[in-house]
């Protein structure tokens, strides 16, 4: 199959998951990055950097239409969008400055944070689901307090910054512990937080001189670059996620109607780390 139908797969799935999940598709990007890169001959710093700002870039895009959709389905957040946000921008953006200083973030670091942040959600969710199940009863939430919003977006923000994630896989189930409204009020606000931060990130790394360059085939042609950005891999993902999206948001919004359909959705979330954390340790990951 060519590349770019590959990538309008890949792009599609991303759209998809970020709107089912809202965790912002850079669970899909960002591995996807990795290999496309990786066969391309990269490696080091530089490889980590190319991932970094391409996922964010495509995170944005999941961002903006999921926010959107959400708010159009009648779903507000008000300003804790913005209370969660941008906190998340400024520490995503003074935190992938200083990625750029020294090259001391190589792949096997990124592979770490990759790799705690899915872990450490995987966890939290399992054990939800193993509580509820044991006790027969919803898992207790704790209060909500002032500053809770944006320290959580904060912290998003840092692991965004390492690991090409919108945060929503670490927003969405603290979310749900502090039991901030139903499911879909919690994706509208994870996406529109996202927006921003990835937003923020985007414009961040598009603005870095292009000194980077990615040959096209053997024939001495290079990949256009905008910064740290490649629109040959960004518009196909792009388009997919695109056409992913809608139905994605869609069958989350059903879902979330019911306490079991938003416990189906906890289940789904959780067999989808797995197999990310599997693909994370396949053996065409040894190059990155």
């Amino acid at each position: 199959m060519d590349s770019w139908l590959w990538l309008l797969v890949f792009g599609v799935l991303a759209g998809f998951l970020g709107g089912l999940f809202g965790v912002g598709g850079g669970i899909v990007y960002a591995p996807l990055l990795g290999w496309w890169l990786a066969g391309k001959g990269w490696q080091g710093s530089a490889l980590v950097e190319l991932v970094l700002s391409n996922s964010l870039a495509l995170t944005l895009l999941t961002g903006v239409l999921g926010w959107g959709l959400w708010l159009r389905k009648g779903v507000k957040t008000g300003w804790d969008g913005f209370v969660l946000g941008l906190p998340s921008a400024l520490t995503a953006v003074s935190m992938a400055h200083l990625v750029r200083q020294g090259g001391w973030y190589q792949p096997a670091g990124f592979r770490w944070v990759f790799g705690l942040m899915l872990g450490l959600v995987l966890f939290r969710n399992a054990h939800r689901l193993w509580t509820e199940s044991r006790t027969g009863t919803p898992y207790p939430k704790r209060a909500l307090s002032r500053l809770a919003l944006p320290g959580l977006g904060a912290v998003a923000g840092v692991f965004s910054a390492l690991s090409g994630l919108g945060g929503g896989a670490i927003m969405v189930p603290v979310l749900q512990r502090w039991g901030y409204r139903d499911q879909g009020a919690i994706n509208a606000l994870s996406m529109g937080s996202i927006a921003l931060m990835a937003g923020a990130s985007t414009l961040y790394y598009a603005m870095i001189p292009s000194d980077l360059t990615i040959p096209l085939g053997g024939n001495g042609r290079e990949w256009v670059m905008v910064g740290r950005l490649i629109p040959a891999f960004l518009l196909p993902c792009a388009l997919g996620t695109l056409l992913g999206l809608i139905p994605g948001i869609a069958l989350a919004e059903s879902m979330s109607s019911s306490e079991l359909g938003q416990r189906r959705l906890r289940w789904a979330l959780l067999v989808f780390l797995v197999l990310v954390l599997g693909w994370m340790n396949r053996s065409c990951w040894s190059n990155f």
